[in-house]
């Protein structure tokens, strides 16, 4: 594992507007985690945030995930990242 993999990961995320987004226009951020997993050469980033919209008058969680490991993804269905 190394750094760069990770921050390559998370500049390509903020460059197609991916990366988490706590100032979100349609709900306001009520908490955020980050989950981070290791193990030998694998490594996965879960950001958790949970936000409130006054239009819908719900609450909303969203993951954002990152990691060498991943699979079964939408992304890898022919979707966008």
């Amino acid at each position: 594992m190394r750094s760069a993999e990770i921050l390559d990961q998370l500049d390509t995320a903020a460059a197609d507007f991916m990366f988490p987004d706590l100032c979100h226009g349609y709900y306001y951020a009520v908490d955020a985690r980050l989950h981070a997993y290791r193990e030998g050469q694998r490594w996965a980033l879960i950001v958790e945030a949970l936000g409130y919209s006054p239009r819908a008058g719900n609450l909303i969680d969203v993951l954002h995930v990152l990691g060498n490991c991943l699979t079964g993804l939408w992304c890898e269905a022919g979707g966008s990242r």
